[in-house]
């Protein structure tokens, strides 16, 4: 019977882990609420909210997003003006040399 009920704990640990690194927390935390609180604890892991500086920065990294040089908002990489500040992304060609 006991061998259920530590299954059973070590399952919400790996389900509150993976909620927690999909919301962009710390996988320990929701591997510590899993554990803890057991089915209580996903729930609480599921009701946070998104770390949206960690997603957006994760998604940087996968070539998802860039940031704006001049406002330092995320834009989508193939942007050519931010819709933040309005800043070209086009570099202007430099003039040849005569």
């Amino acid at each position: 019977m006991e061998c259920y009920v530590v299954g059973a704990l070590f399952l919400f640990a790996l389900i509150g882990a993976m909620i927690a690194e999909h919301k962009g927390r710390s996988p320990l935390g929701g591997l510590a609420l899993g554990l803890l609180l057991g089915p209580i604890g996903l729930i609480v892991a599921a009701a946070l909210s998104p770390n949206q500086e960690e997603l957006d920065s994760r998604k940087a990294k996968e070539g998802k997003l860039k940031k704006c040089s001049s406002c330092a908002e995320w834009v989508q990489p193939d942007a050519n003006i931010c819709r933040y500040c309005s800043h070209s992304f086009i570099e202007d060609p430099e003039p040849a040399p005569e």
